[in-house]
C-alpha cells in the first residue's frame, strides 16, 4: 500500500493501493485495479469500472462512479454521479451536496 501526504499539483492516478491523506486539488483518476482510501481533500475523484473507492474525507468537485465498487463516508460536493453498471453506496452520516 501506497500512503501520502501532503499537496499534490497534478492529477493523481491510483492503480494500486492508495490511502491519501493530503490534498490532490487537480482531482483523482482511479483506474481499473486500484483502490483509493481518501482520507483527505480531492477535487473531481473519477472511478473507473475494476476500481475501489472508500471516500473518509473531502471531494469538492464531484464524485464519478463509472462502475467501481464505491462507498461514501465523508463529504462529497457537486454530487455523487453513477455513470456505470453500479451505484455508489453512501452511509448514514455522510454528506453530498
Amino acid at each position: 500500500m501506497v500512503e501520502t501526504n501532503g499537496v499534490h499539483h497534478l492529477l493523481v492516478t491510483v492503480g494500486e493501493h492508495h490511502k491519501l491523506s493530503g490534498m490532490a486539488p487537480k482531482g483523482i483518476r482511479v483506474v481499473s485495479g486500484g483502490h483509493l482510501d481518501l482520507h483527505g481533500v480531492a477535487g473531481r475523484v473519477t472511478v473507473e469500472e475494476g476500481a475501489t473507492a472508500r471516500i473518509h474525507g473531502m471531494v469538492t468537485g464531484g464524485l464519478y462512479n463509472m462502475g467501481g465498487d464505491v462507498e461514501v463516508y465523508g463529504m462529497v460536493h457537486d454530487g455523487v454521479h453513477d455513470l456505470g453498471e453500479t451505484a455508489s453506496r453512501i452511509a448514514p452520516g455522510a454528506v453530498i451536496s
